[in-house]
């Protein structure tokens, strides 16, 4: 068997491709016994997958630690049970009262500290099941809040019924359920309809190779796109 060389693969992930998708391909397309990622993608999401080959997978809490920034796009009026636009429709009202003072003055309150329940649509384990798994067959269970830190949310652009903003946060963070925080601020029903991520840590989404391409290439094609973790930063984890 082929012993499995030691690196982080940058990986830009599309929609409509789960993190586990993309782990599974390039363990087989690369014959590597141990894959992992930092930091997992819904579906929905796109942007950077922070993969783990080999000897790098021992710095997967390290490579969790960091911030992650965030292009979302957010559509007024409508609630979703996952919060985001996958979901069925909860409720539906007018958006015509969220003005742009609303909005900026809800961001100045979201940033810094704070605690969020994590939603059930996620991939939490509660006594060995994930709870998307239990939600599906109808069960809810109870979940702590856990502690986020918001250090930065700008608004990019606000043309109603949708707007977007750029977020950097703490590891843990669920964007889904800070829309639906925002919508609370608001007065108003709101999801997440799209979401990029373009930062984790200290790698950024343009270094990262697009997964259509990643998915066509073999063991000596993909060697080539891993990087070694810096000297600095493996010294700082031990």
């Amino acid at each position: 068997m082929l012993k499995d060389p030691s690196g982080i693969l940058l990986i830009d992930k599309p929609e409509g491709v789960t993190s586990h998708d993309v782990v599974a391909c390039v363990r087989k397309n690369g014959h590597f016994s141990k894959v992992g990622h930092a930091g997992t993608l819904d579906p929905l999401a796109t942007g950077l997958l922070v993969l783990l080959v080999g000897g790098a997978t021992h710095y997967f809490s390290f490579l969790m630690q960091g911030e992650k920034s965030y292009e979302a796009i957010v559509t007024l009026g409508v609630s979703t049970e996952t919060g985001d636009r996958e979901g069925r429709i909860t409720r539906s009202a007018s958006y015509e009262g969220v003005t742009l003072e609303k909005v900026q003055k809800a961001f100045e309150t979201l940033q810094g500290p704070q605690e969020q329940i994590p939603p059930m649509y996620s991939a939490i384990k509660y006594q060995g099941k994930r709870l998307y798994q239990m939600v599906r067959r109808g069960v809810s269970v109870e979940r702590r809040p856990r502690p986020i830190f918001i250090r930065t949310l700008e608004l990019l652009a606000f043309h109603p019924p949708t707007l977007s903003f750029f977020l950097v946060c703490s590891k843990g963070t669920y964007v889904r359920a800070l829309v639906e925080t925002m919508g609370e601020k608001w007065g108003c029903p709101s999801h997440l309809s799209a979401l990029r991520r373009v930062q984790s840590g200290f790698f950024s989404v343009a270094e990262a190779v697009l997964f259509e391409k990643v998915r066509r290439l073999d063991r000596s094609a993909l060697l080539p796109f891993l990087r070694e973790l810096p000297a600095s930063d493996r010294s700082s984890f031990r």
